[in-house]
């Protein structure tokens, strides 16, 4: 009897280790398999996303190269909505933070955009199809702030400036890479540099015109050099102030003469006539026109000063400049009484440095005409970047350059909030 239940024990303690046996071997294949299945996915997953950036490469790399090299391959080929759009977005210095080839090789530049500016006609499924001249003259229309009806763009650029390149009777015709080329060139052309966001809240405008220095140029380290950058004054303004809707106009090289042209163009005028608020910030450009030579002396001697002849030149210009400022300023009133806030001009040369004086009483002399406008017109306000810059450049200017650094952009904003609170 002890035997049998021996016996018994004994297979009792046998089944249990045979069913710990089985349970954890069970286990551990199913977690090799499941191991081996998860290097599978990932493998595949890596595979795709290779694929994928490789046909982002293979898609853009006449883009790239055009942009690059100014080389147009296969000039007759037929463009895709995307290729147009994002050869439109890199000519303006838009590109997305992370290229997201998930969806489709050119996702991230409409999320972007989509996201940012308020493109709500771009859809990736428009992206594959062929783009003919009526929609390339939509998307135009589109990053210039929905200036017209989409019904009467095609006549509307035909009549300022596009009408080589757009004719009512080929508008449904596809457009070839050379083609597309050709449309992006005249809009920069026509001084149309950065994006204008959809104002879709109407919300106030406050439209700005001005040279690269509105632009934010180079004020972003990590950007490639020679680009406006979303750290212009402008656009920090929007940025705190959210009942604003931000229009810059500025263009790269503007004098007070570009800016006295722009106002004779439809598409600036439109802006304006429909302006809250209006800033101006030129002038700079004239006066370095003038004084290159000078400031390349004291640039390489650290220090000089201007020859009798260089000097003349730099007083005329500056007598040029104000006479600019006057008539831009009577120009806008033919259209808006909108308050016009005009930033004063700052000295890029360091205080201390050999021929600054001369520089200081030359912007002075233009600020002081410009702040004698403003006491004459309430609507116009004098903004003093001259007294805030000095004594700072070195800050507040990017080094051999006029343009501020982001710290000076920064106090080009706070100096137009600080007016704007006034108000």
């Amino acid at each position: 009897m002890r035997r049998i239940k021996l016996n018994k024990f004994l297979i009792l303690m046998l089944f249990f280790i045979v069913f710990i046996t089985v349970f954890y071997f069970g286990n551990s294949y199913q977690t090799l398999n499941k191991k081996k299945v998860a290097v599978i996915n990932i493998e595949e997953i890596n595979n795709e996303r290779i694929n994928r950036d490789n046909l982002l490469d293979e898609k853009i790399e006449w883009i790239n190269e055009y942009i690059e090299k100014d080389i147009v391959d296969q000039p007759k080929k037929e463009m895709t909505e995307a290729e147009f759009y994002v050869l439109l977005s890199k000519v303006h210095g838009i590109s997305p933070v992370v290229t997201d080839t998930t969806l489709y090789w050119a996702a991230g530049y409409y999320e972007k955009t989509v996201g940012e500016y308020g493109y709500s006609s771009l859809g990736i499924n428009q992206s594959n199809n062929k783009i003919n001249h009526l929609r390339a003259a939509e998307i135009i229309n589109m990053i210039l702030g929905g200036i017209v009806e989409e019904n009467e763009i095609v006549s509307f650029l035909i009549k300022n400036g596009f009408n080589d390149l757009l004719n009512q009777n080929t508008i449904k015709m596809n457009i070839t890479r050379e083609e597309g080329i050709k449309l992006i060139q005249r809009t920069v052309e026509k001084g149309f540099y950065t994006f204008q966001k959809t104002n879709v809240n109407n919300k106030k405008r406050f439209v700005f015109l001005g040279d690269s220095i509105s632009l934010g140029w180079n004020a972003d380290s990590n950007s490639p050099q020679h680009k406006p950058t979303k750290y212009g004054f402008p656009y920090l303004l929007g940025d705190q102030y959210d009942n604003y809707h931000i229009t810059n106009l500025a263009s790269a090289g503007a004098t007070t003469s570009t800016i006295l042209t722009q106002l004779n163009n439809p598409i600036y005028l439109g802006e304006i006539q429909r302006s809250d608020l209006i800033c101006i910030d030129v002038g700079s450009v004239d006066l370095v026109g003038a004084a290159r030579e000078y400031l390349e002396k004291v640039r390489n001697d650290n220090g000089a000063l201007p020859t009798v002849k260089q000097m003349k030149n730099i007083k005329d210009t500056a007598k040029d400049v104000t006479r600019n400022l006057n008539s831009i300023i009577k120009q806008i009133r033919n259209y808006s009484e909108s308050p016009i806030y005009i930033v004063g001009l700052y000295n890029p040369i360091p205080t201390g440095t050999t021929g600054d004086k001369f520089g200081d009483s030359i912007i002075k002399e233009i600020n002081k005409y410009t702040e004698e406008i403003s006491e004459k017109d309430s609507t116009v306000i004098y903004i003093d970047s001259f007294s805030k810059f000095h004594g700072k450049e070195s800050d507040y200017v990017i080094r051999g350059e006029i343009h501020p650094t982001y710290k000076g952009q920064t106090i080009l904003a706070s100096l137009i909030s600080e007016q704007l609170s006034k108000q």
